[in-house]
């Protein structure tokens, strides 16, 4: 009777065991999302944020920089679930080596007292502004560079950095420019063995500080004035950061009731703004149901007076229907953010 009990008890401090190692080890992380196990493998590490990516068998995480302090001296690292189970790689990718190749690729020039930054790289112009915004009158700036990092992980992970820049009259102070900071891509690449050895800075964007995660919904409305002729209005107000979208787009059918497409390129925007392009595509659904597609790229802001302020690379998207019996608008679809190139 006692063997019984004992194998009992036996079979129940396995059982405890096995739910134990199986609580700890098996499963998903509810907090961060990442497989339990490789929470354990990697607990040494003093991680600050992680992130695991299940289509690329990513794990990305970013740890304290021991020679910096702030929220900007972390480092990245990445490591590489192989089929085997082995975590391959984990190269730190500081902050004054991110700072260093940021600032390789910065490049800018001062014309007419616009100043536009420039991705080297790319030859590719990230950003212009009008420098009577920033400056006193009669001070210029000197000089420009990348400050402080911060990685942003997730599928892609994203580095920002503000811009600072020095004047003619305080050669020794960097300002931080409050309008914007550059944003890139980073990149993991590995050797052939599959150990993660270096991090690539993709092509460099601009991003508003400002950005709001909020996506309005834009107001549309659709008026009908003859017979044969209606006229839609759209204001999209994302946020502070990104211009608004105001246009008056005027539309006319035919005796068929079938939109005239050479109608498309005759609209109005508001006087603030001018678009490198405005594209504008129409369907005939049904006799009443028309469908209209607005693309956006590339935006010159100026102030009231007409004077320029600052250049934008801007893409936004906007798709809707529309009813021409009852003018109901609706399946309203736009791009999530519309500041793709930042």
């Amino acid at each position: 009777m006692k063997k019984i009990k004992f194998k009992y008890i036996v079979i129940l401090l396995i059982a405890v065991f096995v739910f134990l190692f199986g609580y700890s080890y098996i499963g998903v992380d509810k907090e961060t999302g990442v497989p339990k196990g490789l929470l354990m493998r990697i607990r040494p590490l003093p991680w600050e944020e992680i992130y695991w990516d299940e289509s690329d068998q990513l794990l990305k995480l970013t740890v304290k920089d021991e020679t910096l302090d702030g929220k900007e001296s972390r480092c990245l690292r990445s490591f590489k679930l192989t089929p085997s189970g082995l975590l391959m790689g984990g190269r730190e990718f500081n902050s004054l080596e991110a700072t260093s190749r940021l600032n390789a690729r910065l490049d800018y020039t001062v014309e007419n007292q616009v100043l536009t930054i420039i991705d080297k790289k790319y030859s590719k112009e990230i950003f212009c502004m009008n420098l009577e915004v920033i400056l006193d009158e009669g001070d210029s700036i000197t000089e420009v560079t990348a400050g402080p990092v911060f990685y942003e992980l997730g599928e892609e992970i994203v580095l920002t950095a503000t811009l600072e820049y020095k004047t003619e009259k305080e050669p020794t102070i960097l300002h931080q420019e409050p309008f914007f900071e550059v944003k890139a891509i980073v990149s993991y690449t590995e050797d052939y063995m599959g150990c993660g050895e270096d991090y690539e800075i993709e092509q460099l964007h601009w991003r508003n500080i400002e950005t709001s995660n909020e996506v309005k919904e834009p107001v549309i409305h659709v008026q009908k004035s003859a017979e044969d002729r209606y006229y839609i209005e759209i204001f999209d107000e994302e946020d502070v950061a990104k211009p608004p979208i105001q246009m008056m787009i005027p539309i006319k059918l035919d005796e068929a009731g079938n939109i005239l497409k050479e109608q498309s390129s005759n609209f109005e925007t508001g006087t603030l703004v001018n678009y490198d392009s405005v594209n504008i595509y129409f369907d005939d659904q049904s006799k009443n149901i028309k469908y209209v597609w607005i693309t956006i790229n590339g935006v010159n802001l100026f102030s009231e007076s007409g004077q320029f302020m600052r250049r934008m690379d801007f893409e936004y998207e906007l798709m809707f229907k529309f009813d021409t019996e009852s003018l109901e608008v609706f399946d309203v679809q736009k791009s999530e953010d519309a500041q793709v190139e930042l």
